[in-house]
């Protein structure tokens, strides 16, 4: 299948842990000409010391979610960057509450797409 070109916006998958929305970012990222996949785990791991990953149900302690905000909003400038540069960025990460809205990581001229992968999708990746 032919790579799709378009005018650039900005994708936001978005879901619960394990949902596959690596794996449904990814495989988006690579149909646009110039794609590109920002994995937000990828940004958390950035903290080497005294990182705290979201856990899921329940609540979350103020560090785990102030962290949790953090490589969101880096994860949108990032994407504001590769935006401006004439790329499709796709970014997945687990959003609670609104920080999209914020005008800090709000890309310019772009449009933001969010998509809730599908239960399915994170079933199929784990199959054999």
């Amino acid at each position: 299948m032919g790579k799709t070109a378009q005018p650039a916006s900005v994708i936001v998958v978005t879901g619960s842990q394990a949902a596959g929305k690596s794996t449904v970012a990814r495989l988006l990222a690579q149909r646009f000409e110039r794609g590109v996949h920002i994995e937000a785990d990828t940004l958390q791991e950035m903290i080497v010391s005294d990182g705290e990953w979201p856990t899921e149900p329940g609540d979350m302690r103020d560090e785990a979610e102030r962290q949790l905000r953090l490589r969101l909003r880096n994860a949108c400038l990032l994407a504001r960057s590769f935006f401006e540069a004439g790329f499709t960025p796709v970014i997945d990460d687990i959003i609670i509450g609104r920080p999209l809205g914020s005008p800090e990581v709000q890309p310019r001229r772009a449009s933001l797409h969010p998509h809730r992968p599908r239960a399915e999708a994170g079933d199929r990746r784990r199959q054999p």
